[in-house]
């Protein structure tokens, strides 16, 4: 799945993607691959169902051109 980060909250640690069909999907950092997320970057990323709601998983940076 794809979207791009829509908030960030670096203290806490976690934030939200947006999708393409507009869902918020909440991320914590341990899942990101990379090591620096910016608000508007696009990613990419596995959802998972938690007791909580949608999580993503794997989130990494979608480079430019691909």
């Amino acid at each position: 799945m794809k979207g791009k980060i829509k908030r960030y909250h670096k203290t806490k640690g976690f934030g939200f993607i947006k999708t393409k069909d507009q869902k918020d999907i909440f991320f914590h950092i341990s899942e990101f691959v990379d090591a620096q997320v910016k608000v508007d970057e696009e990613v990419e990323f596995e959802v998972v169902k938690t007791n909580k709601g949608l999580k993503a998983i794997k989130v990494k940076k979608i480079k430019n051109g691909t």
